[in-house]
């Protein structure tokens, strides 16, 4: 029974992250529900997590961004190496409040702008280097929890580089999968990842990942995007309880 309940989670979380982002707050609660220890939970999720990012690459591998994937990349791989050794004496509360605060400011904004995530948009180099900023500790937090990394993440994606939210969602899977590769090489060091339930986890991830990306590839921008909007407030209100 316990094997079908992680493949569920797993299959849920990997449909609704590649998608919108999120897909943690279905697998790390899932996972604790089990009486999984919390920084074996942490690690867990973040194994199995590298089923959802390569699911999701697979799928959205024709919209990847690839020119911004050298920069981003380099944040991903720092942002994994912060948030294992240095996020984790950071209170968790007060990080996950100032998360959940900034989606839902920034949801509004989404949805008047009738083009943004929908088609690709000019942006100013500013905004652009203050994506660059915000995206190195949203990878450290990614790797310390994760619960809302994708949200947030893909919307500095649009938000400093123009990006629709296809494209967004494409571009996030390889630097969410660079990032966990690294941060799942660390927790193996420390021990905290439990195989039996992280290959089961890692295999609804996959699978739901897959499933997840096809969908919003057949559907379009238009409809991803308000997607990610349900997601995103959803992340948001839950942060903040």
């Amino acid at each position: 029974m316990i094997p079908f309940f992680v493949l569920l989670i797993g299959l849920a979380a990997g449909f609704i992250g590649s998608i919108g982002g999120g897909g943690s707050f279905i697998s790390i609660p899932g996972l604790l529900l089990l009486g999984v220890s919390p920084q074996v939970t942490i690690g867990t999720n973040r194994f199995g997590a590298l089923g959802l990012n390569a699911g999701g690459f697979w799928g959205y591998r024709k919209s990847v961004a690839w020119k911004l994937i050298p920069l981003l990349g380099a944040c991903a791989i720092g942002g994994a190496f912060l948030g294992t050794h240095f996020l984790l004496s950071l209170p968790t509360a007060t990080l996950k409040k100032a998360v959940g605060a900034l989606i839902l400011l920034a949801i509004p904004f989404l949805l008047q702008q009738k083009s943004w995530g929908v088609q690709r948009q000019k942006t100013s180099f500013v905004r652009k280097l203050l994506a660059t900023l915000f995206y190195l500790p949203a990878m450290a937090y990614g790797a310390f929890l994760g619960a809302g990394v994708g949200t947030v993440s893909r919307y500095l994606l649009m938000e400093g580089f123009g990006l629709d939210v296809i494209e967004a969602n494409a571009t996030d899977m390889v630097t969410g999968l660079l990032m966990s590769t690294i941060a799942v090489i660390l927790y193996a060091r420390s021990k905290v990842i439990d195989y039996g339930l992280g290959f089961l986890l890692l295999a609804g991830m996959l699978l739901g990942s897959l499933l997840g990306s096809k969908l919003a590839i057949q559907k379009g921008a238009a409809w991803a995007k308000v997607f990610y909007a349900v997601i995103g407030i959803a992340v948001g209100i839950w942060l903040l309880l």
